[in-house]
Parts: structure tokens; sequence; C-alpha cells
């Protein structure tokens, strides 16, 4: 495998929409596993001895002590994972970016399935290794990782998203203090208490 360590977006591009693949914006806030989706900011990738460990949003992915094929998912409680860390095998007949997420022991594939979760987009699951475009993900390097491929630890909360996808702001709001008895806005104030 080689991808060095950082932080990197991975696209689902079979049906030429290039979406994002990643956890879902609207989560409930229970802290069971969440779910992936092909869907920014980007994934934190870190090679541990020919096992890669994906992180969303700080939370490792991996599957459900129910079934091996049931996942990727997002675990904010570590303990509830079968198994953390995947293997990311090079895509045949892909240009350098196109890459195939599996298992530890390579039988299953992660897989943008035909399920449908609204506005989050399709459901990625795991299905045995085919090779099929279903399975084929890239991996675009982040361009807010460090020179030595890698990321800063010490900073990696502050961490922001690239400049190609956060939206510029011209002018700051002016921030109007608010009071113990409601707030004021455009000259006006709004007491809530008489």
């Amino acid at each position: 495998m080689s991808l060095p360590n950082g932080r990197y977006y991975i696209l689902y591009d079979a049906d030429r929409e290039a979406r994002h693949v990643f956890r879902t914006k609207a989560e409930d806030l229970s802290l069971l596993p969440k779910r992936i989706f092909a869907l920014p900011r980007g994934w934190k990738l870190e090679n541990k001895g020919g096992v890669v460990d994906l992180e969303a949003n700080e939370a490792p992915t991996g599957v459900t002590p129910r079934s091996p094929a049931d996942g990727p998912y997002a675990f904010l409680i570590i303990e509830l994972a079968r198994t953390i860390g995947w293997r990311i095998e090079k895509a045949e007949g892909e240009d350098d970016r196109g890459y195939i997420i599996t298992t530890n022991d390579g039988e299953f594939a992660w897989t943008v399935t035909g399920r449908s979760a609204g506005p989050s987009g399709n459901v990625v699951g795991l299905e045995l290794k085919d090779g099929s475009p279903r399975q084929v993900f890239l991996f675009v390097k982040d361009s807010n990782s460090n020179s030595r491929g890698g990321y800063d630890e010490d900073d990696d909360d502050d961490y922001s998203s690239p400049r190609a996808i956060r939206k510029t702001v011209h002018r700051e709001k002016e921030h109007v203090p608010q009071s113990q008895f409601g707030y004021k806005r455009n000259s006006r104030s709004r007491n809530f208490c008489d």
C-alpha cells in the first residue's frame, strides 16, 4: 500500500457524480456506531504495519460484532467495534488514485450499495470483493496535510477544510453582545422581563 499517512478525501465516481464518502452530516446524538455514506472534512489515514486505520471525524471505522459483513461504521465507542483497521489495495485499471478498501482478511470490500438513505446518499456496506466499479474509491490527498505526508498531531483539533472547498467570508458580521434580559438588534432592545 503506497498511500502515506495524512488526511484524504475519499470519492466514489463509478456513476460519474464524484460523491464524497463520509459520515452523514445529520446524525442522532447517541454513541451507537454511525453508518458510512457515499456523500467535507477529510479522512485521517494511518498505516500500522500493513493495516490502515481510517478515521471519520475522529471516530475510527470498523465492523460490528454481529457480522463481519456488517459495516463499515464509524465508532464513537471503540469497544463496540469487532475489528478496526482495513487493507487498501490498488484497483486494477484505475489511475493513481483508485483503491479498493477491504477487511483485514481481504474477503469483503467497501461497496456503494443500491440502498438509499435519503438526503445522506447511498449506504456504503461490505460485500464480497469482486473489483467492480462500486468498490473503487479515489483517494485525494488533503492539501492541509503537512510536508512529511502526515498531519500535525499537536494541531489535529484545529484542522480546517482546504481552500478549494472552504467558503470565503468577505465581511464579518458585527457581534452584538447579549444582555441577560434579551438581545439587541438593529438598535432596538428586546426585554423579555418587565
